[in-house]
């Protein structure tokens, strides 16, 4: 079966509405994938050990609602599939029945710290984490691993990286890019997100957010330095 914990959902989690913010949902989902690895023997003192670590790719999240303040609810992911470098992985979170109400897709890869290059997971570290692939069905369509932006939009913020955006590989934590384009493109609680990171922030980077919308009725939000190389591309659809 997935990897699941229960918990509630916290005050400090939440927007002004209280209902869960976007950068806690993702951090649920991440700090899932992290509990999991721990529990394997595969967390972060083994890639310490290794000199690796695994980096998102990507992700794909629909919210059919939004967790409210006080709400106990579970957090469940589960690996599906690993090809050469690559791992891909389903999260959700449930409410207290048992029916997922925000269900993702993720894209991640092994990097070796010390070449400096993607690495090939090991195949008796993979098969642990496929020994609990089973989950809820969550009905999402194929991850798409690319996402397109014409032109960059308008810029909307400039956003400098301090110490409390970094996370342990000093890297800017991967929900606040998410956290930043929500922000950017003024949409609280959206009912979709699709992610493509491309390329690290690191400390005292400016961040450049640009926004713009595509014919599928995204709101486009590319992330950008400051001679416009991008950091991430955030697809965002509206609430309904």
């Amino acid at each position: 079966m997935a990897f699941s914990y229960k918990t509630r959902l916290r005050y400090s989690e939440c927007g002004s509405d209280e209902k869960m913010s976007i950068l806690s949902a993702i951090n649920y989902l991440q700090d899932c994938s992290s509990f999991q690895s721990e529990k394997l023997g595969l967390g972060t003192k083994h890639l310490r050990e290794q000199n690796k670590a695994w980096l998102l790719n990507g992700w794909h999240i629909k919210f059919d609602r939004y967790p409210e303040f006080a709400e106990e609810i579970e957090i469940g992911t589960y690996a599906y599939q690993f090809k050469g470098i690559y791992g891909l992985r389903y999260f959700y979170i449930a409410d207290s029945k048992g029916v997922p109400i925000i269900r993702a897709d993720s894209l991640w890869f092994l990097w070796d710290n010390e070449k400096q290059l993607p690495a090939r997971p090991d195949k008796s570290e993979t098969e642990l984490y496929l020994l609990e692939n089973k989950g809820p069905e969550l009905n999402l369509e194929p991850f798409e691993r690319k996402l397109k932006i014409s032109e960059l939009g308008e810029l909307k913020n400039k956003i400098k990286v301090t110490k409390h955006f970094l996370d342990s590989n000093n890297h800017v934590n991967n929900a606040r890019y998410v956290e930043m384009a929500a922000d950017a493109a003024m949409i609280e609680h959206p009912v979709e997100i699709k992610v493509e990171y491309r390329k690290a922030a690191v400390l005292n980077d400016d961040i450049y957010c640009y926004v713009n919308k595509n014919e599928e009725g995204y709101v486009v939000v590319a992330l950008a330095s400051e001679d416009q190389s991008i950091f991430a591309v955030v697809y965002l659809k509206e609430e309904r």
